[in-house]
């Protein structure tokens, strides 16, 4: 096992194996998002699971503040030999993580009604979950930064091992009993494990046996680091954000469940590309401050990608459709069949952005992270701008919303077409960038 680990070297090794859990994980995975979650929570609720979700992530958006130098300093001290460094950080900012989840929980009970009303969703206990996966939320990027900074890389692919298993079970228990509020609370439940296993790494890596060691010498150089980052993060994350929360509060019932269901196939057109950027990060932050080339690292984590990516695209074009027709209660998805391929090629085209731009960030360079944030910020204004573009009538002229009417912005269709544009606009974006330093011969400051 050395030997094979020696010779593929380390991003490979690790992404092989957590390629071949994800493999396994996503079978799991596959049956849970598309057979039990479609029988267990009704038609009428079925697309608000996924505008739910990523809203508990934007509210995450002010630890993300802290995680911005957190995760690149932690390696740097690894790498640099100064353990002591790491844990005195890791602990100011799980103090300061407790702090921002407290506040981010009594956030989610007053913005609940607002929550409520525009999800189409009721009851006090979605409102309960809610709060506890604000909390988790808090707590839970300190954790996952942790572990993929220090490289605890062999209990990553534990929790991969049993996240996907643990997930069904909770699923098929608590949703079948329970509907949405039961799916909220499998997802508590899944995400408490995670933390555990992530907390018991990093104890065995910095417990008692390290003492702390000050860090304030490096104050200046991070938040140098930081700033930067903390605006990027909160807006890219405010942009993410709209897609879903437009489909959800825009569309009907049936198109917002169909978009759940159909990105449920097309996620699997970016998973090998996910499972490259967990490892990506630590490993170029760690050669980058040693002086040593990454170049390499950045070219070969697209490989995979393409070739896989691309493959499960072609094969949702030509087989979308019967799959969709496979069981009775993805019958009535079967007209969105080719926005399924869609949402997999925006999937594959986001992977050698993500990818770059992880790149950029571990090499302590922002020019195109500025760049994409603000194309994101444009095209989430557009999208829900021209979705609800009744709010703008009497503002504007009448010939402007007669276009508007063509276009029909407030269908699934539109909304996912209007994703691929976006996508190939920031991905010519990437190479035009590539391209332009390597011309004036600046290639080591962007490779």
């Amino acid at each position: 096992m050395a030997g094979w680990r020696h010779r593929l070297g380390e991003l490979w090794w690790y992404t092989a194996l957590m390629f071949v859990v994800q493999v396994a994980g996503m079978g799991v995975n596959f049956y849970t998002g598309l057979w039990v979650i479609p029988s267990c929570v009704s038609q009428a609720d079925l697309g608000a699971i996924l505008p739910l979700t990523q809203l508990a992530a934007f509210l995450a958006v002010p630890l993300g503040m802290l995680m911005a130098p957190f995760g690149k300093y932690l390696n740097t001290f690894m790498a640099k030999g100064e353990p002591g460094k790491a844990k005195a950080l890791l602990w100011d900012v799980l103090r300061l993580s407790l702090v921002a989840a407290v506040i981010m929980t009594v956030y989610t009970v007053l913005a609940a009604p607002f929550i409520q009303v525009r999800m189409r969703v009721a009851g006090v206990g979605i409102v309960a979950l809610l709060c506890v996966m604000a909390f988790l939320n808090g707590i839970k990027p300190v954790i996952t930064n942790s572990t993929q900074a220090l490289k605890r890389f062999n209990l990553m692919v534990v929790g991969g091992m049993v996240g996907a298993p643990l997930r069904l079970v909770l699923v098929w228990v608590l949703a079948g009993s329970f509907g949405l509020v039961g799916y909220l609370g499998a997802l508590c439940g899944v995400e408490i494990f995670g933390l555990a296993i992530g907390a018991l790494s990093i104890y065995w890596l910095l417990g008692p046996h390290v003492p702390r060691q000050s860090y304030r010498e490096h104050w200046g150089e991070m938040v140098s680091y930081s700033t930067p980052l903390v605006i990027t993060t909160v807006l890219g994350t405010l942009a993410g954000t709209v897609e879903p929360f437009v489909i959800r509060h825009r569309l009907p019932e049936i198109e917002s469940a169909a978009y759940y269901v159909i990105s449920r196939f097309s996620e699997i057109c970016g998973f090998v590309g996910g499972t490259v950027c967990m490892f990506l990060f630590p490993l170029v932050s760690e050669r980058f401050e040693r002086g040593q080339c990454t170049r390499r690292l950045l070219w070969h984590a697209n490989v995979l990608n393409v070739l896989i990516g691309g493959f499960m695209v072609g094969f949702l074009v030509l087989a979308g459709a019967w799959m969709l027709g496979l069981r009775p209660q993805w019958n009535a998805y079967q007209g969105y069949a080719e926005q399924m391929w869609r949402l997999g090629l925006i999937q594959v085209l986001n992977v050698p952005i993500a990818v770059f731009l992880t790149h950029e960030i571990a090499c302590r360079r922002f020019g195109f992270l500025w760049f994409s944030t603000l194309e994101r910020l444009v095209v989430a204004g557009l999208l829900y701008g021209m979705t609800g573009w009744e709010f703008f009538r009497p503002y504007l002229p009448p010939s402007w919303w007669d276009l508007v009417n063509q276009l029909s912005p407030c269908r699934l269709g539109y909304i996912v077409n209007f994703s691929v544009f976006s996508q190939i606009f920031l991905l010519l974006s990437v190479l035009g960038f590539v391209w332009h330093h390597r011309r004036k011969g600046m290639v080591d400051t962007v490779l």
